[in-house]
């Protein structure tokens, strides 16, 4: 994998604005929900030096799993949507590097990817317990001795690691020789066993896996700089390139139906028929996007820059929910339910 995703980027937010106005204290930083109407609050918040990023909702949407950065120290939290502290997991920033997560779909369990990265060495593992903990002894691990590479081998760069909407198993990226990426599919009933599906692919993800069906969907790229989008059917361990010629999206989610993608880039958003392979732009600015989210009910959140817009099911701007004038915004999450958006906010750069 490229150096830049073995970067741990713990993300600091600051205020959100909307309509005009800042509900929010100028050094406050941590993650927001947003309804559809524009009404904003706090999840989580500090005016002090941690960071929160990588919001997730549980299955239900009862509650958010939200990753919190400190200098020493890194901690899951699970917050209840009135910010409530359900629980937290503690991890030794000083052996375990960036844990990546997902909640199931019936918000049950909580699977937890973590590595240590020491020079020469890499050993990657995969918790599963009950949200909140204890996490117990990995399902699986793996180790690499590297004296002449550095790499990510497996599962925990952002948005590359998902259970399936049936919750029988859980996929992820892998580079387990060093150099192409392929998918890696750990089997919840097999006792945790994995099975690779390779791609040829220089380089995968982020991924999405259908609400429908056991397909995954993720961009590929080759040292030559083209860049295409594969759905992978996980049942039958095959891939097929559906659309090419993209910009590398940095983001991807299904659309309710199973039939299309949307993904995002610093060139935009646009949503790709997964039969056909057809685009459709967004229609609106959204240059420099930074994520989306397509709701139960069709609608899609789209952060670009420092403004939150909704688009319909067929890419046509609607409206934009918050604009805050300054820094970005970025990863909205709708609930479960349709009703509101988890929300990164990241302050703005100042001298």
């Amino acid at each position: 994998m490229t150096a830049s995703r073995l970067v741990l980027v713990v993300v600091v937010a600051m205020a959100v604005l909307a309509a005009g106005c800042n509900p929010f204290a100028d050094d406050e930083s941590g993650i927001a929900i947003v309804s559809r109407d524009g009404e904003l609050r706090w999840l989580v918040s500090d005016t002090g030096s941690c960071g929160f990023g990588r919001p997730k909702w549980s299955g239900n949407g009862d509650y958010a799993v939200v990753l919190k950065g400190c200098s020493e120290s890194i901690q899951l939290l699970g917050l209840s949507r009135e910010g409530d502290e359900l629980w937290t997991i503690d991890f030794d920033s000083g052996s375990i590097a960036s844990p990546n997560y997902m909640v199931s779909p019936d918000g049950h369990e909580l699977a937890v990817a973590t590595y240590q990265h020491k020079p020469g060495r890499i050993d990657a593992f995969l918790h599963v317990g009950p949200p909140g903990g204890p996490l117990g002894e990995p399902v699986a691990s793996f180790g690499w001795d590297l004296p002449e590479q550095n790499f990510i081998p497996a599962l925990w760069s952002y948005q590359d690691f998902a259970y399936t909407a049936d919750g029988n198993y859980i996929v992820g990226l892998t580079s387990l020789d060093g150099t192409t990426s392929d998918f890696i599919v750990f089997d919840r009933a097999g006792g945790w066993s994995y099975e690779v599906i390779e791609t040829s692919a220089d380089e995968v993800g982020p991924i999405a896996v259908a609400n429908d069906s056991l397909r995954v969907a993720s961009p590929t790229g080759g040292t030559d700089g083209t860049v295409g989008l594969v759905v992978v059917d996980i049942e039958m361990g095959a891939w097929n390139v559906v659309a090419d010629d993209l910009n590398w999206p940095s983001y991807i989610d299904w659309a309710p139906d199973g039939e299309r993608v949307v993904v995002s880039s610093n060139q935009g958003a646009v949503i790709i028929d997964t039969s056909s392979g057809e685009n459709t732009p967004l229609a609106g600015d959204y240059q420099w996007s930074e994520g989306v989210s397509w709701s139960a009910t069709g609608e899609i959140a789209v952060a670009h820059q420092d403004v939150l817009s909704l688009a319909d099911i067929h890419g046509n701007h609607v409206r934009e929910i918050i604009d805050r004038g300054e820094g970005t915004l970025r990863n909205p999450q709708w609930s479960p339910d349709g009703t509101e958006i988890l929300v990164e906010v990241r302050p703005p750069y100042r001298d």
